[in-house]
């Protein structure tokens, strides 16, 4: 209940006051104890092989396989994710949460007309599911129903100062995506002195980590660094510390971004040690030593395989002259591009992350003489026909005449 309502900490505290019961519990209760606990502790592969025994044994346990189903899903493993999910559902088709989990693995797998079908399955259940609301609006932006994905923002803004929240970043992620940077300045700002004066500090972080991202990516360094720094007092969460490094290197304090890394390298859980070795990667990246951040990165991914990894991998070997392995990765990005709609993995719109895959992919085939080149560079520029002051957009142009 405790992780469910996003209490980590308490969480952890029940489960080791559960396992100090461990050998008084019957084979069913230890299955599900040692999974939960692991997927408390994101140890996906050791939560699977303790809900794989107890789904097997019982196999009418639906929250057995409900369980297996997010264990896959940590795991990055979004199409055994998505099985096991409509399995789930299938045994219990009321279920609300497990027909939002559904959504989501769809969404993540990358099959947005599905998970679009399944939120809008799960709103006929409850209409006001915040969280249902969020996943469509997601998937019909991810499938290129900007439109509707605006409208169904608009709704969650007025369900409550939460759906509000979640609305704000979902319109700024649009903004973003087409390269509206000052629109998605203007929402974030708003909405963090909402977050602010609600006390949601976690909501307030994750909106100055993406100001502060946006501030970088415009030149404004100093206004980024205290946006970023605004954000790690509010939380110092995995995607916070990771998002502020990128920022504080971009802003050229690679102090800074080597002290979160550290920091980051410290915790137990695969996760921020993946997101160290990416942080180690970009400062080498940063120096121009591209072959030692394809080794870091390489790091990264054999401890957690994730969307950020892979994109920063392609760009290394792009800066090696790897044009094959390059190509390789960004493929990669775009084949599990429903991952980029929410890069941490905890259904906070990102999906303007994506579009800079077909940038750099234009630029692995053209270093490969494809004549696929020429159409990654369009779609990339019909993606960013508003964008401001955005120079692989300017780069993109330049390339393209020249073809």
């Amino acid at each position: 209940m405790e992780e469910n309502l996003g209490h980590h900490e308490a969480a952890l505290k029940d489960y080791q006051q559960a396992l100090a019961q461990i050998d008084r519990m019957t084979a069913r209760e230890k299955f599900r104890t040692l999974g939960g606990y692991y997927l408390a502790t994101r140890n996906p592969q050791k939560a699977i092989e303790e809900f794989t025994q107890l789904v097997q044994q019982y196999p009418a346990d639906t929250a057995g396989i409900a369980n297996l189903a997010l264990a896959y899903f940590y795991q990055r493993d979004m199409s055994k994710a998505l099985a096991e999910g409509r399995r789930a559902v299938e045994n219990n088709p009321k279920n609300v949460l497990q027909r939002s989990n559904l959504a989501l693995y769809a969404l993540y797998a990358g099959d947005f007309e599905t998970a679009i079908h399944e939120a809008q399955a799960l709103l006929q259940l409850n209409p006001n599911f915040a969280k249902g609301l969020c996943t469509l609006a997601l998937a019909q932006f991810a499938q290129g129903q900007h439109q509707q994905a605006s409208e169904t923002y608009n709704k969650l803004q007025d369900l409550s100062a939460w759906g509000a929240s979640q609305a704000a970043v979902g319109l700024a992620d649009m903004a973003l995506y087409d390269g509206r940077q000052t629109e998605a300045t203007n929402i974030l700002e708003k909405a963090i002195a909402g977050d602010l004066a609600n006390k949601d500090a976690d909501g307030a972080s994750n909106k100055l980590s993406t100001l502060a991202a946006t501030l970088v990516a415009l030149g404004r360094k100093a206004p980024a660094i205290a946006a970023a720094e605004r954000a790690l007092a509010q939380s110092r969460s995995d995607p916070a510390l990771y998002v502020a490094a990128l920022v504080y290197l971009e802003a050229g304090a690679e102090a800074k971004a080597r002290a979160l890394a550290t920091e980051l390298g410290k915790r137990t859980e695969a996760d921020p040690q993946a997101y160290a070795k990416l942080i180690e990667g970009e400062i080498l990246l940063a120096r121009n030593d591209s072959q030692g951040a394809i080794q870091a990165f390489e790091q990264a991914r054999k401890i957690y395989d994730t969307w950020p990894g892979r994109f920063a991998l392609g760009r290394a070997y792009l800066a090696a002259g790897m044009f094959t392995e390059a190509y390789t990765e960004f493929e990669n990005c775009q084949k599990r591009r429903g991952e980029a709609a929410s890069i941490f993995l905890d259904d906070l719109p990102t999906y303007h992350y994506y579009p800079p895959v077909l940038y750099y992919f234009g630029r692995a085939q053209e270093g490969l003489k494809s004549s696929g080149a020429r159409d990654s560079f369009k779609a990339f520029l019909a993606i960013k026909e508003t964008s401001e002051a955005d120079p692989l957009v300017a780069d993109a142009r330049r390339r393209l005449s020249e073809k």
